[in-house]
């Protein structure tokens, strides 16, 4: 009981401190915000009211980029579909497609003529398939190569993509905003000239 006394004291004592130091001619002076009269004040609330909106407006429709980012982590393109860039991600995700494809398919030819080379007697019929299979194997690799180099560059772009969106739909809601004269709002009906 006796120390939150002791910080009641403290605490009051400080807000007698700053009240001392309070210069009320600063704070209500009008001239340190350019306002030279009652309408330039009300006109910048209006505007300081009018970009909240517009922040809030942004906030509710951008991306994330985290989000986007573990998108295009799980299915390459995703995450630029996700930001509209619908082309680079349809592209990423089919030479994707395509790069883990051919790998499997090529892996899948190395490994059955692997499979014969261990199954087989003769010398020269084991050099042949060893042989056989090396180049199979080695399109399989340089293919899956291709995959994870695109599939760094998918997360790179998701990046990109999603900042440019953002860019872009914060141009998109300040014009959407301006060109709108009447407005309904919680207080009632807005009309601007």
């Amino acid at each position: 009981m006796r120390k939150i006394i002791i910080s009641i004291v403290f605490i009051a004592s400080l807000f007698a401190l700053s009240a001392a130091d309070f210069d009320i001619k600063k704070f209500t002076d009008v001239q340190k915000y350019n306002w030279k009269n009652y309408e330039d004040r009300i006109d910048f609330r209006n505007d300081l009211n009018d970009r909240q909106e517009l922040l809030q407006v942004y906030n509710m429709r951008k991306q994330s980029l985290t989000t986007n980012l573990v998108k295009s982590a799980f299915v390459p393109g995703w995450g630029q579909i996700s930001s509209h860039s619908y082309v680079r991600g349809q592209l990423i995700l089919g030479v994707e497609i395509v790069a883990i494809g051919g790998s499997l398919f090529f892996y899948s030819k190395a490994i059955d003529k692997y499979d014969k080379y261990l199954d087989e007697t003769q010398i020269d019929e084991i050099n042949a398939l060893y042989d056989a299979a090396l180049e199979p194997y080695a399109l399989s690799m340089a293919l899956f190569g291709l995959y994870a180099l695109i599939w760094g560059y998918n997360l790179y772009d998701s990046i990109q993509a999603t900042e440019v969106y953002n860019s872009n739909l914060w141009n998109d809601v300040v014009k959407e905003h301006s060109s709108r004269r009447i407005s309904i709002t919680p207080n009632g009906i807005k009309v601007r000239f």
